[in-house]
């Protein structure tokens, strides 16, 4: 999930053409945004904050495996990358979406407005970007199982994984790589961002995220924790937990393009600390606290702050942000297994399995994620454009 965001904001730049001063909305600068374009911006400090939350999830997990008390509060790196992943989808494909909503969008067929994207080329994008390491972090999973059997996985699972479909008998909704979970409900809120939330007013997002805002905190202070969403029967608290961070992340997007929010300059170092402290936060702060904090102080303060300025993507800002997707996808199953093989004796052996996980990551990005998805992108691109030549001769 960890995405999640990265490719967004490069196809938003690409799309886009700069606003030059107007508002979304046109003249009344309305927070709308009705038909406007994505700004052609890139945020390289969204890269590293994303980055470092994935290696905070590693971390969270290499503590929980390991019985070893650190990141114990690394699974709010979920919201955080929910939080990113509403506000960059807002910014790449609000636009577009608005533009294409009745026609095929702006494909070359000839519908909808120039640049304009339709509900299915949307949905078909987001999965061109997540696809290939849901795919990966299965295939992996289940060559983890096949190191360490387990007697409760049933034969169903192992398919359902490959689809990203929940399996609501077991103990974990995504037994065989468990931080699928968060994958699956970010892309129930991408289907909801395509087919709904594109076209809702800003006051409507906002009032939601107040609703919703006040709902996570009462399960944040009821159950004294939120560490939930990834089990059977949290099915409420999961959509609370993912529409609430995502819609935040959205409504941020909004306020910033109509300039309704203080453009914040302050140093690159304050967004990255927002977003470490809640999640290196110590295991014996009390948990309620730590969440609600994160959720309405540091991890909003974290985004806005880093959209300082436009600065050039690279460097180590851009290589934390592209392997922050495949890392999230593909760590436990490696834990799992480097742990069944025997690789993972003390603390330093759990260390080591951790940097082999950042470094695969770092090779499936360069390797395949990437050269797949831009094999995808090549071949929609190549329908499309044999689309548009069947229509015209159509046309006579």
């Amino acid at each position: 999930m960890a995405t999640i965001a990265a490719d967004c904001e490069r196809e938003g730049a690409r799309a886009g053409t700069k606003t030059r001063g107007r508002r979304p909305g046109g003249a009344r600068g309305n927070g709308e945004g009705a038909g406007a374009r994505a700004p052609a911006v890139h945020f390289p400090l969204l890269d590293a904050g994303r980055g470092l939350a994935a290696l905070a999830v590693v971390a969270h997990h290499v503590g929980n495996e390991a019985g070893l008390a650190i990141a114990k509060h690394g699974h709010l790196a979920v919201d955080y990358f929910l939080m990113l992943s509403g506000f960059v989808v807002a910014m790449s494909y609000e636009g577009r979406l608005r533009g294409g909503v009745h026609g095929v969008g702006g494909n070359g067929a000839g519908e909808g407005a120039p640049g304009a994207m339709a509900f299915r080329d949307f949905l078909a994008m987001r999965a061109r970007r997540l696809a290939p390491m849901i795919l990966l972090g299965a295939l992996l999973a289940t060559g983890a199982l096949a190191l360490a059997p387990n007697p409760d996985v049933r034969p169903e699972w192992i398919a359902f994984q490959f689809l990203l479909i929940p399996a609501m008998a077991s103990w974990v909704i995504f037994p065989l790589n468990a931080p699928m979970w968060s994958l699956f409900y970010e892309s129930v809120a991408n289907v909801a961002h395509g087919g709904t939330i594109a076209f809702a007013r800003t006051r409507t997002i906002a009032a939601s995220v107040i609703v919703l805002g006040v709902m996570a905190a009462c399960i944040v202070l009821t159950h004294a924790d939120y560490n939930m969403g990834f089990r059977p029967g949290e099915e409420g608290i999961a959509l609370v937990r993912v529409f609430f961070a995502y819609l935040a992340g959205v409504l941020m997007w909004r306020l910033h393009a109509a300039r309704w929010l203080p453009r914040v300059k302050v140093p690159g170092i304050v967004p990255i600390a927002l977003v470490l402290a809640p999640l290196l936060a110590p295991a014996d702060m009390p948990a309620a606290a730590v969440t609600i904090a994160a959720l309405f102080l540091c991890f909003p303060a974290s985004i806005l702050c880093s959209l300082r300025g436009r600065e050039r993507p690279g460097g180590v800002a851009a290589w934390l942000g592209g392997i922050s997707y495949p890392l999230y996808a593909i760590h436990m199953p490696i834990l799992i297994a480097a742990h069944a093989v025997g690789l993972t004796q003390g603390p330093g052996g759990w260390a080591g399995v951790a940097l082999f996980a950042v470094v695969a990551a770092w090779a499936v990005e360069r390797w395949i994620d990437a050269p797949v998805r831009g094999w995808l992108k090549r071949r929609k691109g190549a329908a499309v454009r044999r689309r548009s030549v069947r229509m015209a001769i159509a046309r006579g």
